[in-house]
């Protein structure tokens, strides 16, 4: 069974960035068809969640609900690899959508420098680092994405991946020759462990996560570095079990023109 996803709440977003961080990306196929602008596909399951084109090869939007429209498609899902470098490539040259007019339920959109892109780059950074710390020794899979998802205290030691804040200035050296952005969003990478040796267990976890950290600092190609910035202690209780927490947070610097936050500059 496999599953690949570019959602934050869904389980083949892991794997995902577990293969993107490998240097391939999935190529998607229905029954012997390659499938582009995919969400999600699952070959188990056996379907394809992707955005809708028009029979001008164009994303379609709902203007009414403000987002693009989707569709599931059913049969044969298959996976092969492609290099990552191709996908990088496309990125750069970005993919834009036009804002929502002012009637009609929908329009179909070409890119433009007038546009908006599909998402933010801060959020791709956020999924890389959750990819990049799940699969640790002590940790595993218990690895959250955000400050929604409550973990059971059954599941420690655990790992949460947040973001924190991001600084912007312009770059006038970079990207679209003083149109863009040097942005240095900070994320959270807090370790949680209970236990009369909580706090050994928390530093062993720290030696895993700035290892893997430190692997692949680009995340690569989304950034232009990342480094560790502060570790700081959170205590919860104490007694016959206490518990705390360890939040690495790591800065990442990184440039998008200012009119196109998912794009890499």
């Amino acid at each position: 069974m496999t599953r690949y996803s570019c959602l934050d709440d869904d389980p083949g977003l892991i794997p995902y960035w577990t293969k993107m961080n490998a240097g391939v990306c999935p190529r998607i196929f229905l029954d012997g068809v390659e499938q582009h602008h995919c969400i999600t596909a699952d070959d188990e399951a056996k379907f394809v969640l992707r955005y809708k084109m028009d029979e001008h090869g164009k994303h379609m939007v709902d203007y009414l609900a403000g987002e693009l429209i989707t569709e599931t498609l059913h049969g044969r899902v298959e996976f092969f690899d492609r290099p990552r470098q191709e996908v990088d490539a496309g990125r750069r040259r970005g993919v834009f959508y036009q804002r929502w007019p002012a009637s009609g339920d929908h329009i179909a959109v070409d890119g433009g420098p007038r546009g908006i892109p599909m998402s933010h780059l801060r959020a791709e950074v956020r999924a890389a680092i959750v990819a990049a710390v799940t699969g640790l020794p002590l940790t595993g899979a218990r690895v959250a994405a955000g400050r929604g998802k409550a973990m059971p205290a059954s599941s420690m030691p655990f790992l949460r991946v947040r973001f924190r804040q991001e600084p912007a200035a312009p770059d006038t050296k970079g990207a679209g020759g003083g149109f863009g952005l040097m942005r240095m969003p900070e994320f959270d990478v807090v370790a949680t462990a209970a236990g009369q040796d909580f706090e050994d267990v928390l530093d062993d976890i720290a030696g895993e996560i700035e290892t893997a950290m430190a692997a692949d600092p680009k995340f690569g190609g989304l950034a232009l570095a990342s480094h560790l910035v502060a570790t700081t202690a959170e205590i919860y209780g104490a007694g016959d079990e206490p518990a705390g927490s360890l939040v690495l947070t790591y800065r990442v610097r990184m440039v998008t023109r200012a009119d196109t936050p998912g794009t890499a500059g």
